[in-house]
This record gives structure tokens, C-alpha cells and sequence, in this order.
């Protein structure tokens, strides 16, 4: 199921960052995505009551910057991500966003595979963007 991520939800975000990423985010800059933000677009899934995913997306003028999306290792490839996606969408054309823009790394191919398949476009790449080196692709969808 998902819902809006409000901060009451920041400590199992928290622990599938640090599950996640050798470089999690800091737990402080989870606060800046709640929907108690006026600019947050920021989602979780549940299921059975517990966090296995998030969408960090913050709202800029008309369009919206997807910053982070996560589900556990253990819960991959059962559409929960696309269904994140696709409900931030929905929110985005609620909200009359006409762009949703975001980076990636070059080396994570299943996710590029699904910007691909849900209409995101390249849009350029940022050289060594990321701490080990790799590349940043650019991706854009109009809504």
C-alpha cells in the first residue's frame, strides 16, 4: 500500500538507507522530504504495517525532482517501485507538474530499465558525479 511519508515513518525509512547504500543519507535529510514540507512529493510502501520502500521527490515550480527511491533487496522485481512511480504521476498531474527529472547511476541497469519502460528520456550525464567515480545519467519524463 502506499501513502504519504510523513516524519513518524523516518526511522524504517532509515534503516532500509543504511541497508541499501554504502553512502546512506544522513537521517536529518530524510526530515526535508515529509510531507510536512509544502514542496515534498515523497511516498512510502507498506506492507503488513512496515516500510519495505520509499520515494524521496521534492516539488520545484512546475516540475518535480525525483530524489531517491529505494525498495528492500528482498521485495525487488514485484512492481513496487513502478507502482511508486506511477502514483507520484498521479500526484503530479494532480498538482499540474509538468516534468518529473532525475539522476541515476550509470551501472544500476535495472533501474534505468525501468525509467526507460515507464517514457523517461536521457537528457545528458554529469561525469564522476558519483563518490566511487561513476557516471550520473539524466532522465526526464513530461507528464
Amino acid at each position: 500500500m502506499i501513502s504519504n511519508y510523513y516524519n513518524q515513518s523516518i526511522d524504517e525509512v532509515y534503516e532500509i538507507e543504511k541497508k541499501t547504500f554504502n553512502n546512506p543519507w544522513a537521517k536529518s535529510q530524510f526530515l526535508r522530504y515529509s510531507m510536512n514540507s509544502d514542496s515534498s512529493m515523497s511516498c512510502i510502501y507498506k506492507t503488513n504495517n512496515r516500510v519495505i520502500g520509499y520515494l524521496m521527490a521534492e516539488s520545484v515550480m512546475d516540475e518535480v525532482h525525483l530524489h531517491n527511491i529505494v525498495v528492500e533487496k528482498e521485495h525487488r522485481n514485484n512492481s513496487i517501485a513502478k507502482e511508486m512511480i506511477d502514483y507520484l504521476i498521479s500526484q503530479c498531474k494532480k498538482y499540474c507538474k509538468n516534468k518529473i527529472c532525475l539522476e541515476v547511476n550509470c551501472s544500476n541497469i535495472s533501474a534505468l530499465k525501468l525509467y526507460k519502460y515507464l517514457g523517461f528520456q536521457r537528457v545528458g550525464i554529469r561525469r564522476g558525479y558519483y563518490q566511487d567515480g561513476m557516471d550520473a545519467i539524466l532522465m526526464d519524463l513530461y507528464i
